[in-house]
């Protein structure tokens, strides 16, 4: 099983939640996320811990981290999960296309 962190739970991190928890493969770990989404997180995801920071997502000791969130949360997690040596994905929604 896969454990990922999701940054982001706006309309994309939504969508990559719900994928997620239809995956038996995938055990979601931690969202980070404004504390005003914890409903639908865990209307989402169940009992999945909200995050506020970047060292309690590590916390969570993920495999991969999902990003889906926007420039200022993308860099305020990024660098430490670099340097923590976790997988990183981007996810970004091109509003010109």
């Amino acid at each position: 099983m896969q454990r990922i962190a999701l940054i982001g739970f706006g309309g994309l991190g939504r969508l990559a939640a719900a994928g997620f928890a239809r995956d038996p493969a995938i055990e979601v770990v931690a969202v980070a996320a404004r504390p005003r989404q914890a409903e639908g997180v865990r209307a989402v995801l169940g009992d999945v811990p909200l995050v506020a920071d970047a060292q309690a997502l590590l916390a969570t000791r993920p495999q991969l981290v999902v990003a889906c969130a926007s420039h200022e949360a993308f860099h305020a997690y990024a660098e430490p999960v670099l340097r923590a040596g976790i997988d990183r994905k981007s996810t970004r929604l091109n509003s010109s296309h």
